[in-house]
């Protein structure tokens, strides 16, 4: 799923908008019929954008000029973002869930 987050570099003056894809891993079914079973999953993050944005005029890709240090604080950011997202769909679907079942019931 690409996801987009803001951040600023530097010495936080610069303010920045990373276009990332994210991929939420899965545990392992090893129970079951073998054709429902399958191995544990990692989440996958790419971080494949890094945009300057040093006004509201538009902005320019960096992602090339980055250090190593700088891209990884940026990907954790960007995880965080992605794992906040993840946990509140999951709480609207119980919600969701709940109230369908409420509506159901006699």
């Amino acid at each position: 799923m690409n996801k987009t987050a803001t951040a600023f570099i530097g010495e936080g003056e610069l303010p920045v908008l990373l276009g990332f894809s994210y991929c939420e891993g899965r545990p392992a079914k090893l129970n079951g019929p073998m054709e429902d079973s399958h191995p544990a999953e990692d989440s996958e993050l790419e971080l494949y954008e890094v945009i300057a944005m040093p006004n509201l005029n538009g902005g320019f890709e960096i992602i090339d000029t980055l250090s190593t240090e700088e891209l990884s604080r940026l990907e954790d950011i960007c995880d965080g973002h992605a794992v906040e997202d993840e946990m509140n769909y999951s709480e609207q679907k119980a919600d969701y869930d709940r109230e369908t079942q409420q509506e159901n019931r006699p």
